[in-house]
């Protein structure tokens, strides 16, 4: 099979055959999108852009049957919007109850199925194309060596409250309680309870020490592997990721809001050009698909 066709309905899109910072990238441009500008634009855009990923893991015709196998839900979610909510200038018609279906309630339905559809799509891609393995490249490379120090800290917090338990029963069963007697008695057994309780802080330390030293803990410098390498295709895209967003952002703040689809005000020059880079955006990083090496 060759390379062009090596990730046809595998479980993955092309940016899986991307480093895993484009594809963490490309996922967190997606969702900011969905959540902060959901404008009938954008929703168009992103539930084409989805299905492309769709049919890129499981073939068209298998991810079309998936999307068919939601209507249901959408439209329960699009009529419990327009029952329930009123509101709006443009009435469309007046339910045999009393209230109004307005064009408004009945819009941002059919943007709220979208969002949903789009939100289940995006992290069932990103789940598929950012694997544990993958996302792991994402973390700091210092991150399993800090955790495998807390983890030990925590253990000996604990190992050293049990001990102070024993140590306070012991002393109890021995008369040598430090809560009782006249000051001079308190001071030396308390003394003496904090000594014992330091041999065994000191012996737990060292336990830990050897168990980290065994595992490669410490050491300087320390092999590591990382499978993964930056093509030169790979660093242009996150280049365009990061670029394309903020003009795109940029274009949006001057635009006063940008809506593509709105019916009462005049296209703009503005407007087109953010309409074609939000395409760009979403599917220049699915072509391709070449497996890293």
């Amino acid at each position: 099979m060759d390379k062009k066709n090596k990730q046809l309905h595998n479980g993955v899109t092309a940016l899986f055959y991307r480093h895993p910072v484009v594809a963490a990238a490309y996922y967190a441009l997606l969702l900011m999108l969905l959540l902060l500008q959901l404008r009938p634009a954008v929703a168009v855009a992103a539930v084409a852009a989805l299905f492309v990923g769709a049919a890129q893991r499981q073939g068209a015709r298998a991810a079309l049957r998936g999307w068919c196998g939601y209507l249901p839900l959408l439209g329960f979610i699009v009529a419990l919007q327009v029952l329930t909510v009123h509101r709006g200038l443009t009435v469309l018609l007046y339910l045999p109850w009393g209230p109004p279906l307005t064009a408004e309630s009945l819009r941002f339905g059919l943007l709220t199925a979208l969002l949903f559809l789009c939100l289940l799509q995006l992290f069932a891609a990103a789940q598929a194309d950012l694997a544990a393995g993958r996302a792991q490249v994402l973390l700091p490379a210092s991150l399993p060596t800090t955790i495998a120090y807390g983890s030990q800290v925590m253990r000996q917090v604990g190992r050293l409250r049990a001990d102070w338990q024993g140590i306070v029963q012991a002393q109890r069963s021995l008369d040598a309680d430090f809560l009782r007697g006249s000051l001079k008695k308190r001071v030396r057994d308390a003394a003496a309870a904090l000594s014992a309780l330091f041999d065994l802080a000191m012996t737990g330390g060292m336990d830990a020490a050897d168990l980290l030293a065994a595992r490669g803990y410490g050491l300087s410098p320390r092999s590591s592997y990382r499978p993964f390498v930056w093509r030169r295709r790979d660093k242009w895209l996150l280049a365009f990721l990061v670029f394309g967003a903020a003009a795109l952002l940029l274009l949006l703040v001057q635009a006063g809001g940008w809506q593509p689809y709105a019916v009462n005000q005049p296209a703009d020059i503005r407007d087109a050009a953010a309409f074609a880079l939000l395409w760009a955006l979403l599917f220049i990083p699915l072509l391709g698909g070449e497996a890293h090496e």
